[in-house]
């Protein structure tokens, strides 16, 4: 094929823009990239930990931030009108969502870029992912917002969110919350029973978080907080041996 001097010219033009733009790119490419990868550059990350004061501003901001999520998670006119299982689990998903809140700032405060990344995670993971509770998907943006941390090099921060996370979902989960729904109790009974099940539980060391009494059905329903290492059966044979035999209907749980 022969070109005509108006296209080889044109060529000529267009190779003389884009060869600079060429040439440099085999600079930035990540094989030249990977070569200049230094043992500074490794360790650029871990400095930190001889840091002191930058491990201390790490811990100060999160703390912080998980007690002003709870003081506002605990809310005493809130807590009053709970009574699902989601209300009364979702003082944890508010506190684990501000601790999210302070590591995205963190990031954005060390890496500017990242915010519009954090965002488009956690919209995905949000709208996109099917993790369960509203709860576990504060831990699923936990976990991926330490493990940007990481990526960015931000050892110090990423070990410290680590180890606070930990210990704060402990705290959190040291009780579960139950439902106890006793069904088949004399109608004139209903008071009686209800006070007698109230009783135990709180002898068995739990926390009665509220109750409904349906006299027409003969049926309790008492939402409680319990220690992690009490079990059901426990409370079963407590209920056999704290309440007289009119009193006594028939147990079905609900766990959370």
């Amino acid at each position: 094929m022969r070109m005509t001097p108006h296209f080889a010219r044109a060529l000529a033009a267009l190779l003389t823009l884009t060869a600079p733009s060429l040439a440099h790119a085999d600079d930035d490419g990540p094989g030249i990239a990977a070569a200049r990868f230094t043992a500074d550059d490794f360790l650029r990350g871990w400095s930190g930990l001889q840091n002191g004061w930058y491990l201390a501003d790490a811990l100060v901001v999160l703390g912080l931030a998980a007690g002003l999520g709870a003081v506002l998670a605990y809310h005493p006119t809130v807590r009053r009108k709970a009574w699902s299982f989601e209300q009364h689990d979702q003082p944890k998903t508010v506190i684990v969502y501000a601790l999210v809140g302070a590591l995205a700032a963190l990031v954005g405060r060390e890496e500017k870029s990242m915010a519009y990344v954090i965002f488009g995670i956690g919209g995905l993971m949000r709208f996109r992912t099917d993790v369960g509770e509203a709860k576990d998907t504060g831990r699923l943006l936990l976990a991926t917002m330490v493990g940007v941390l990481v990526g960015l090099k931000l050892m110090p921060v990423a070990l410290v969110a680590t180890g606070f996370s930990w210990l704060l979902i402990a705290a959190l989960e040291r009780q579960r919350t139950e439902q106890v729904h006793v069904q088949g109790i004399d109608r004139e009974h209903i008071t009686a029973a209800s006070e007698a099940y109230r009783a135990a539980l709180v002898d068995a060391g739990c926390t009665v978080l509220g109750e409904r009494k349906n006299v027409l059905k003969g049926t309790i329903q008492i939402m409680f907080r319990a220690p992690v290492e009490l079990d059901r059966g426990t409370l079963d044979a407590r209920f056999e041996q704290r309440i007289a035999r009119e009193l006594r209907g028939s147990v079905d749980w609900e766990v959370r």
